[in-house]
């Protein structure tokens, strides 16, 4: 199933706004369809980047069918934002 990535943030390499296309499996995790894009993009981590639809954050052991995500489907990948400090 044919789905594009949005990345909604600026990265190391790739501007705020560029779109690709991913071919996950229907079943797939968030988790895995992390996996696809950091070895299309390498300078991403996994831990660092969070992907929504919807304007909803995706936990990592969401599959894309359970999520009714269809093919041509546009997901968005931001940074994960580091907490607050304790004091």
């Amino acid at each position: 199933m044919l789905v594009t990535i949005e990345f909604q943030d600026e990265f190391e390499n790739i501007n705020r706004g560029t779109k690709i296309g991913f071919d996950p499996e229907y079943n797939d995790s968030i988790e895995n369809l992390k996996v696809l894009i950091t070895l299309k993009y390498t300078e991403l981590e996994m831990k660092k980047i969070h992907i929504y639809y919807h304007g909803k954050r995706l936990k990592n052991t969401d599959n894309l069918n359970i999520l009714n995500i269809k093919e041509g489907a546009t997901l968005q990948v931001r940074k994960r934002r580091s907490g607050c400090c304790c004091f």
